[in-house]
């Protein structure tokens, strides 16, 4: 046997073998999982020594034609005369160790001692590397590690692997990947370019080692006796496979397999819900999404209950070139039920359907739609319908209120307008004022069918006497059942109403040498109304027209005080206009809540629809102030004070809104920021007695140890439930970490005039860098129809690349 030593690698001239070197690192990093298609390539290299380095150890480059690798983010790229971050061009391959020898009676290349290889951004180290010159095999024995250009690493006690890298095996196998997640077997086999194999394999997302460096038992992994990885099929399936929290099995699963990780979308069982309700008893969800192309999936998940029937549940999203579609859509078999599971009513097809689509027709044009519907007001609550209310289409709807629309838009820089058709359902329910034991559905024939509603907005490039000038325009075709009464009182025809407005608005600006900024401001609107079944009047026709004329004076004064900023800007509006005369055969569908704070008391015209208009003389008058400090200013307070003076009673206003008298109420806001993580808000309308007519007020902090919030608000009307004369509540939640992993979470919303908690919630939580578990006491004391208040005991686990999944154990009273 002769064996070659470095210092006379010249000798051997230009060897087909040593395109080994190049082809290794590659071959290992394939048998790993990693990208190597361009690698797979077997080429002649020419090596050189350098033998300036020699005292280091035996040093080669290989220059040849491939591809350069992909660097870190903000790393230029190795091209083939410009060297990457690790001095190499894109063709380079950079080879060290103590030794390097070739065996030419076995036909072997063996580097030993330090070994390390560098190509396309990952390094190879290994205690000894060889290269079978006849078979191809390359083998890497000792300590084996290959450290990619994005950090992960993979490990082994020795890593084998064919030189067409079509099949390897690597033994003692470990890596750390993306997102700190760790993976163990005592070995890998790379069966082909698309299946590979982990032999009694473990995998975690949780720290192995305490901050000290001792090892420790991870709060969450999944051990298997055989993972196999199949690209062609995009599946990994696992056989034997435990998941054990704190290193006790808690779940054990013969066989499972879930979408490869790879894989941009794969059709796959998702991760169950379990619940235990005492109506519906145990309660199994289990999804599976269907993926029928790159662009459509389909989710099936049915609800299995042991007390009623099951639920058919159904999500479909899909996109287009013009825009996108999606669905969710469940039926069932059964009769109504209420908290303890009795059931009553006749069998009957029930369901729900929440859907929306959205398209473009060209750049300015597109349209929508919307469908919300519910067989029964509590089919929601009932079978634990999450994701209800939520905005779909060009409309927001209101809580426990289902909105259908169709719409179109079209927008340019200057104009937008838009048609919509609205469908109401309601599923919220109302108390009797005389019996507040007794609840009854709201009915949706006082709720109206919108068709249509049409905005128009429009501004002209071209200034009009120095000006800005806009023109609006609405018209809204209503038609109800029935009147929205009280509906315990007699029932009363409703009122049928066509409506079409046009407003014209011109504004302009100047500032004085000063710096006092002068606006003055003209708006011009007209109404026409078509009215039918009118009580007392029938069918009606009408037309009526306002026009507003003012100035908004504001003075903002700007001060720095070393690294405090102060903005003090005083404000002033005058507005005169025609007295609003209120005419009771125009029913008011537009404006039925009406809050004035600092966003629009400086409006010319408070109302937020077109049914009533501002009129009479007044004058609003306020200012506000800023302060801002800090090295970056992060820190900051605001305040608001504001109020209206006007020349006789607005009538227009009703009289809880504080802007009805000739002195309104004053309103006030302010924020405060005094530290990063730290931020309070507080807006009110307070009377001349000081009475606080509505108020709110809110904290939430966010600092190492806690987070949360707390909601305070008051006002004389429940603008939610006109049943109730006053609404007081508070409104509170967050999480304390008493230790770097243990703490309670709380959730509470207390009703001052009911003088009860109407959700209360007290949780115990554990939290890891991979692991949140909660387990929480609920106590639900809102009344929904049939559904009664409720005590619930549930069990809450997220854990890292696996989602949350939530086991509850209610008991409704």
């Amino acid at each position: 046997m002769s064996d070659a030593h470095a210092p006379h690698a010249s000798g051997m001239g230009k060897a087909s073998g040593l395109a080994s070197p190049r082809a290794l690192l590659a071959s290992l990093a394939g048998v790993l999982g990693l990208s190597f298609s361009h690698a797979a390539e077997a080429r002649d290299w020419t090596v050189r020594w350098s033998p300036d380095e020699a005292p280091a150890g035996a040093r080669f480059a290989a220059e040849g034609e491939a591809g350069g690798s992909a660097p870190a983010e903000g790393q230029p790229r190795a091209t083939a005369s410009t060297p990457g971050p690790d001095g190499l061009r894109a063709d380079g391959f950079y080879l060290e160790a103590d030794t390097v020898g070739e065996d030419r009676e076995k036909h072997t290349i063996t580097a030993r001692g330090n070994v390390q290889g560098r190509y396309r951004g990952r390094t190879l180290r290994a205690d000894e590397i060889t290269y079978e010159q006849d078979t191809g095999l390359v083998t890497a024995r000792g300590h084996a590690q290959i450290i990619n250009a994005d950090g992960t690493v993979q490990y082994a006690d020795e890593i084998a692997l064919d030189e067409d890298l079509r099949a390897g095996v690597a033994t003692g196998f470990a890596a750390r990947l993306d997102n700190n997640y760790k993976v163990a077997a005592a070995s890998a086999v790379r069966r082909s370019e698309n299946v590979n194999e982990l032999n009694r394999a473990i995998f975690t997302p949780c720290d192995i080692c305490t901050a000290d460096g001792k090892p420790k038992t991870p709060s969450f992994d999944i051990v298997a006796d055989k993972v196999v990885q199949d690209r062609a099929a995009r599946v990994v399936y696992y056989r034997s496979a435990v998941v054990r929290l704190f290193g006790v099995p808690v779940l054990y699963a013969p066989v499972f397999w879930h979408p490869d990780p790879t894989a941009e979308a794969a059709s796959g069982f998702l991760m169950p819900m379990v619940e235990v309700d005492k109506a519906r008893g145990l309660s199994w969800t289990q999804p599976y999404l269907w993926v029928r192309s790159p662009s459509e999936d389909l989710t099936i998940a049915p609800q299995i209950n042991t007390q009623v029937n099951p639920l058919l549940n159904l999500e479909y999203r899909r996109r287009f070139w013009s825009g996108e579609l999606q669905g969710r859509f469940g039926y069932t078999y059964e009769q109504d039920f209420d908290n303890h599971g009795n059931k009553f009513d006749d069998e009957a097809s029930r369901g729900y359907a929440l859907a929306d689509g959205r398209f473009a027709i060209n750049p300015e044009w597109r349209w929508g739609f919307a469908l919300e519907y519910a067989s029964d007001d509590t089919f929601f609550d009932r079978y634990s319908v999450s994701g209800v209310y939520q905005q779909r289409g060009l409309f927001l709807n209101d809580s426990r209120r289902l909105l259908s629309q169709v719409y179109v838009t079209h927008q340019t820089d200057r104009m937008y307008f838009s048609a919509a058709l609205l469908h109401f359902q309601s599923l919220r329910f109302v108390t009797d004022p005389l019996n507040a034991s007794v609840r009854v559905a709201e009915d949706d024939d006082a709720l109206p069918l919108v068709a249509p509603v049409v905005e128009l907005r429009w501004e002209p490039g071209q200034s009009f006497a120095g000006g800005r000038l806009r023109v609006y325009g609405s018209a809204v075709a209503l038609e109800r059942e029935e009147e929205f009464l009280n509906p315990f009182l007699p029932r009363v025809e409703g009122v049928d109403s066509r409506r079409v407005s046009g407003e014209v608005d011109w504004r302009r600006a100047f500032t004085t040498a000063g710096g006092v900024r002068l606006e003055p401001f003209l708006t011009a609107r007209a109404d026409a109304y078509s009215l039918s079944d009118v009580p007392g009047v029938g069918d009606d026709s009408l037309s009526r027209g306002n026009i507003t004329g003012g100035l908004d004076v504001r003075y903002p004064l700007f001060r720095r005080f070393g690294d405090t900023t102060v903005v003090i800007e005083p404000m002033a509006q005058v507005a005169v206009s025609p007295r609003s005369d209120i005419d009771p055969v125009i029913p008011n569908e537009d404006s039925l809540v009406l809050e004035v704070d600092e966003t629009n008391i400086f409006r010319a015209d408070r109302f937020p629809g077109f049914d009533l208009y501002e009129g009479g003389a007044r004058a609003t008058v306020g200012g506000q102030a800023k302060w801002t400090w800090g090295d970056n200013g992060d820190r900051e307070a605001r305040l608001f004070l504001g109020r209206t003076f006007r020349t006789d009673e607005e009538r227009a206003f009703p009289p809880e809104t504080g802007f009805r008298q000739v002195s309104s109420d004053w309103v006030v806001a302010a924020s405060f920021t005094p530290v990063p993580g730290i931020n309070a808000w507080t807006r009110a309308r307070i009377d001349d007695n000081g009475d606080v007519r509505h108020g709110e007020a809110a904290i939430d902090w966010t600092t190492s140890r806690t987070k949360g919030y707390v909601r305070y608000v008051v006002d004389d009307r429940d603008a939610f439930d006109l049943t109730r004369p006053r609404r007081e509540e508070v409104e509170s939640g967050g999480e304390l970490f008493v230790t770097d992993n243990w703490g309670v979470t709380f959730r509470g919303h207390y009703d001052f005039e009911d003088q009860k908690w109407r959700r209360s919630e007290l949780g115990l939580v554990y939290q890891d860098e991979c692991l949140r578990l909660e387990v929480v006491y609920e106590r639900n004391e809102t009344r929904v129809g049939e559904l009664r208040p409720s005590e619930s005991v549930f069990f809450r686990l997220n854990l890292a690349t696996l989602g949350d999944t939530g086991y509850r154990n209610d008991d409704r009273r």
